[in-house]
């Protein structure tokens, strides 16, 4: 319960529209961004290179081929490298897991408190 009502606390005081750990983690990908080059295939879709290294990203349907974006959810570094080219703002391409708006309701419900065992009516059962 008291965990509960830290992180309900949290949410309150939270100014931006994405949790503070997520625009932390997004900014160090922001600044590891300027190592990739990123080419324009057409629509959607981006070539990133750094030297030999290079990766796919398709900014519509939020997908780098380093998979780093697919499982956290959180723009990589190909994927910002993108982003900016299309002088776009990484930040609405932030799962909404991760906003404000969707964590706050997470935490509004009370938990109600119990009683201690002192409290509770005898079941009968003997255990072995």
């Amino acid at each position: 319960m008291t965990r509960f009502q830290e992180n309900r606390e949290k949410g309150v005081r939270l100014e931006s529209d994405i949790c503070a750990k997520v625009m932390k983690r997004l900014h160090k990908e922001k600044l590891a961004a300027n190592r990739w080059l990123a080419c324009w295939a057409g629509q959607t879709q981006f070539e990133v290179k750094n030297g030999l290294q290079s990766f796919t990203v398709d900014l519509a349907i939020t997908h780098c081929n380093s998979r780093k974006w697919d499982i956290s959810g959180i723009p990589c570094a190909h994927a910002i490298s993108c982003i900016f080219f299309n002088k776009q703002d990484a930040e609405q391409y932030v799962h909404p897991c991760y906003h404000v708006s969707t964590y706050k309701p997470c935490y509004e419900p009370i938990i109600s408190p119990i009683n201690g065992q002192n409290m509770w009516r005898p079941s009968g059962v003997t255990l072995v």
